[in-house]
C-alpha cells in the first residue's frame, strides 16, 4: 500500500496521526469499522507523538495481532483497546516483589501480570495508573499461561495453554500485543494479550 493511499485513508476516517514529512510503515490494513489504524512500526515518529483512535471495549472478535488470542481473554470488555497490535521495547522488571522466580504475578484467571520498564521513546504509553499502582511500569499479560483457579475464567482458557518462555528479570525485550487500558483497578495501561516476547 502506497503512503499516499494510507494518508488518504486516514483523512477519510478522521484519525489524528502525526506524519508530517515522516515515513510511516504500515504492515496491516486500515480497519474502517473501528476507525483505527493497525501500525506495527514507525520510522522517524516518536511513539509519544502517535495518536491512537478512540478506545473501544475489547471483545472475543478483536483482531489483535491476528493470532486469535482475544478469544482467550477473560471478560474482554473490561479492557479498552487503544491499538490492535503494537511492539514495545524495554526491560523486564520483577512485578512479584521477589515472590516468584519468573518475576511475574500468577493471576487466578491464568494470566501473567508482568512489568516492563519501557524504553524512553515509549514513555508516553505510561499513564497515571501505571505510575501510582505499577511503579511506573507498563503491565504485560500473557493469557492462559498458568493454571486457572478462578471458576468464571476457566471457559476462556478451555483447550488452550500458553507455553511462552518468560525472559529473566533484567532482560531487554520487545513485547508485541494489543495496547489496552484496564477499566477496573487503577485504570493502568497494558499489553494484553501479549502475542510475543523476544529478547533483544
Amino acid at each position: 500500500m502506497r503512503l499516499t493511499t494510507v494518508i488518504f485513508a486516514l483523512a477519510m476516517v478522521s484519525i489524528p496521526v502525526v506524519a508530517s514529512a515522516q515515513t510511516v510503515k504500515v504492515t496491516h490494513d486500515v480497519n474502517l469499522r473501528r476507525h483505527n489504524v493497525k501500525i506495527s512500526a514507525f520510522e522517524g515518529v516518536a511513539p509519544e507523538s502517535i495518536h491512537f483512535g478512540l478506545p473501544v471495549p475489547g471483545s472475543v472478535s478483536m483482531a489483535g495481532c491476528g493470532d486469535g488470542l482475544w478469544q482467550h481473554v477473560y471478560h474482554p470488555s473490561r479492557l479498552l483497546v487503544g491499538q490492535d497490535c503494537i511492539a514495545v521495547t524495554g526491560t523486564i522488571i520483577d512485578a512479584s516483589s521477589g515472590h516468584n522466580s519468573d518475576g511475574v504475578r500468577h493471576e487466578a484467571d491464568g494470566d501473567t501480570h508482568g512489568w516492563i520498564k519501557v524504553d524512553p521513546q515509549f514513555q508516553g504509553l505510561i499513564n497515571a495508573g501505571n505510575t501510582a499502582d505499577e511503579n511506573g511500569n507498563l503491565v504485560f499479560e500473557i493469557v492462559c499461561h498458568y493454571k486457572v483457579t478462578q471458576v468464571d475464567a476457566q471457559p476462556s482458557c478451555s483447550g488452550y495453554h500458553d507455553t511462552t518462555t518468560l525472559p529473566a528479570v533484567g532482560a531487554h525485550v520487545t513485547i508485541t500485543g494489543t495496547f489496552v487500558t484496564e477499566k477496573n483497578h487503577g485504570k493502568w495501561n497494558e499489553i494484553h494479550p501479549v502475542s510475543s516476547i523476544m529478547v533483544q
